[in-house]
């Protein structure tokens, strides 16, 4: 689900690294599951993010939380992201 909705395809200079990547995806996994079962996500909702093949699909599912729920996963997907140490610059 997240990992869709996350790649934006864009591409970047030089991009983090890797391991940096796959823990900052694990955490937001980890926060928007926690987000699911709290705020008892629809199945409506659940099957969209499921079938969104690319980033535009993803993004198009979240018309079908409610404004709370939004509100939630973004939070939680903004403190699990930042909530590991960015790698240093080089």
């Amino acid at each position: 689900m997240i990992d869709v909705s996350m790649n934006d395809g864009a591409e970047r200079k030089s991009p983090p690294p890797k391991e940096y990547m796959d823990k900052v995806m694990a955490a937001i996994k980890t926060a928007s599951a926690e987000a699911c079962r709290q705020d008892k996500w629809s199945d409506d909702l659940l099957a969209c993010f499921k079938s969104a093949a690319d980033y535009k699909a993803a993004h198009a599912c979240e018309d079908k939380f409610t404004g709370d729920q939004q509100k939630r996963v973004e939070a939680a997907i903004d403190k699990a992201g930042s909530s590991i140490p960015r790698p240093p610059k080089n």
